[in-house]
């Protein structure tokens, strides 16, 4: 299942999702 069109584009499209999403959750494990 790989697309033929940019693959690294949808890396860093993932790492950015990744990283937002850990982000996400220290930020609501730190509010009370």
């Amino acid at each position: 299942m790989c697309s033929a069109g940019t693959p690294e584009a949808a890396r860093e499209a993932i790492g950015v999702a990744n990283i937002r999403q850990m982000t996400g959750q220290l930020k609501m494990r730190s509010s009370p």
